[in-house]
């Protein structure tokens, strides 16, 4: 991924994904300024990002999936929503989204899952400071 960097990382995640769900529409917006973070910051934006794009591969049933990830401020901000069938709110976080949450909580940043009239959110933010831009 280093080599690459995140941006094109995530697109090549992204065309994968398209091969693998034909009928589901990718759209992602990915600041290239994310190529210039390095550390831990850029690991943890593309592994969430692959756990939401694999959790809607296998289980969501959806026809769209909707990728932000963007500096902010002094943080990294990712947003991936998807229209699919969603989950019971009362079930129990699975392997990974746990995974997911402990990512984001070891970086100090914050991780939500929202859902919505037939939308699934997951949002998280992440502090710069764990990675140095520019």
């Amino acid at each position: 991924m280093q080599e690459l960097g995140l941006e094109e990382s995530i697109q090549i995640l992204l065309r994968n994904a398209q091969a693998q769900g034909p009928n589901i529409r990718f759209a992602a917006s990915i600041d290239p300024r994310l190529n210039d973070i390095d550390g831990l910051l850029p690991q943890t934006t593309y592994r969430i990002v692959q756990e939401c794009v694999t959790n809607v591969l296998r289980h969501a049933r959806a026809t769209r999936i909707d990728i932000s990830a963007a500096i902010a401020g002094e943080e990294v901000a990712i947003e991936i929503s998807d229209d699919g069938i969603g989950f019971a709110s009362e079930s129990a976080f699975g392997r990974g989204l746990t995974g997911m949450s402990e990512r984001v909580r070891a970086l100090n940043g914050t991780f939500e899952l929202l859902r919505d009239r037939g939308t699934t959110l997951v949002r998280c933010r992440l502090p710069l400071e764990h990675g140095a831009a520019g």
